[in-house]
């Protein structure tokens, strides 16, 4: 699948999506790998996805029921997926702090210490 696609996916068309219902509806690891990492790398989605699946979910209320605990569960990956991607945007930002902070360190000036002699 295509990840670059989705980018700019508004919350109907990931409704009509056919890989979106198999992620939604069926118990694919596939899908479910796929998902979980674009919605690691895309969190400015999550809105239009959370969405669309539940609209996909409506649509299929009587044929598909999930269970309260797979629903749960899908909502602890994602969250957990989000979390873990907003620690490694953090921590590459306080790495390029620390950079920045050795780099103006290193631009003064050498402090001349005497020897005593």
């Amino acid at each position: 699948m295509n990840s670059l696609k989705y980018k700019q996916y508004s919350s109907e068309e990931f409704a009509d999506d056919k890989d979106f219902w198999l992620w939604v509806l069926e118990e694919d690891a596939n899908q479910e790998a796929f998902w979980m990492q674009f919605i690691a790398d895309n969190p400015d989605k999550a809105k239009e996805i959370e969405q669309a699946r539940a609209l996909v979910l409506q649509v299929n209320a009587d044929k598909y029921k999930l269970e309260d605990k797979k629903v749960n569960t899908l909502w602890e990956k994602i969250q957990k997926s989000k979390e873990e991607s907003d620690a490694k945007d953090n921590a590459e930002l306080l790495k390029e702090h620390n950079r920045r902070q050795l780099f103006k360190e290193l631009r003064k000036p050498a402090t001349k210490y005497s020897t005593g002699s």
